[in-house]
């Protein structure tokens, strides 16, 4: 037992210079979507609304975008919820994305990246058998 629990607190301090520690991430395009705002649109065929709440999470890294469909499940639950962040990695200068939603299943398609055009950020998410864009 001791020697896991010094593996473990070595583990933990040694974590740090491993992962390595990024600057402060500074967007201005991304500054754009912190805050309450509602999207309406059509998803899939059909007209919806989402109210969504993003902020700046996690020592200003990521934006948190969280999303809650205003249309009710049999159950009366949102029919749709999604907890999104965005973020940028330094080594491959790209924009990434993780997509967490009331689907379920963690996979690749989970983690999307991007490059910016202009002010826009086009994220691919894929995996072996399929390919997302939003």
């Amino acid at each position: 037992m001791r020697t896991i629990l010094k593996v473990a607190v070595c583990l933990t301090l040694g974590a740090g210079p491993v992962f390595g520690h990024q600057p402060t991430f500074h967007d201005h395009l991304l500054d754009h979507l912190a805050g309450n705002w509602v999207l309406q649109g059509t998803i899939a065929g059909k007209e919806t609304t989402h109210d969504i709440a993003a902020e700046w999470v996690l020592g200003h890294q990521y934006v948190r975008i969280h999303e809650v469909s205003r249309e009710k499940n049999s159950q009366g639950q949102p029919a749709y919820e999604a907890m999104v962040f965005v973020g940028w990695d330094q080594p491959s200068a790209e924009y990434v994305c993780m997509w967490l939603d009331t689907y379920g299943g963690m996979s690749d398609t989970s983690i999307g990246r991007a490059q910016r055009d202009g002010d826009e950020i086009h994220f691919l998410f894929k995996d072996k058998d399929s390919v997302f864009h939003t």
